[in-house]
């Protein structure tokens, strides 16, 4: 990527994130095999994530590449992925600051920009 495209990529994400972003605590778990999943010591609890959040069933089309909006019936979290640097695994959790709701990740997938789709469960 050339150096000019990527200052104003940087400057447009940061923009976005100035009007759309909202802030997670993240919380590493382990998978349990027929039982719920336990608090995984080895990684880092994370406060301050910022990440864009997108309910049900709103419009979702962060990744960029000119695709049309699709709506999905999960909620999901835009992210870069340099602000979770031990990664995002399933069964990860996410407490979004604002209202101080949980959602377990289902499924997290690297998009072309450097940051993350994450597909969330609700608790």
């Amino acid at each position: 990527m050339p150096p000019r495209f990527a200052a104003d990529m940087a400057v447009a994400r940061g923009r976005i994130d100035e009007r759309y972003a909202e802030t997670f605590t993240f919380s590493p778990m382990h998978e349990v095999k027929n039982g719920e999943p336990s608090a995984d010591t080895t990684r880092d609890t994370l406060s301050g994530v910022v990440a864009i959040f997108s309910g049900p069933g709103e419009l979702q089309n962060f990744a960029g590449g000119g695709e049309m909006p699709v709506a999905s019936n999960m909620p999901r979290l835009y992210l870069t992925a340099s602000l979770v640097p031990q990664g995002v695994r399933r069964f990860d959790r996410f407490r979004r600051d604002d209202d101080g709701i949980s959602y377990e990740v289902s499924q997290a997938l690297p998009d072309e920009s450097g940051g993350l789709v994450v597909t969330l469960v609700a608790l």
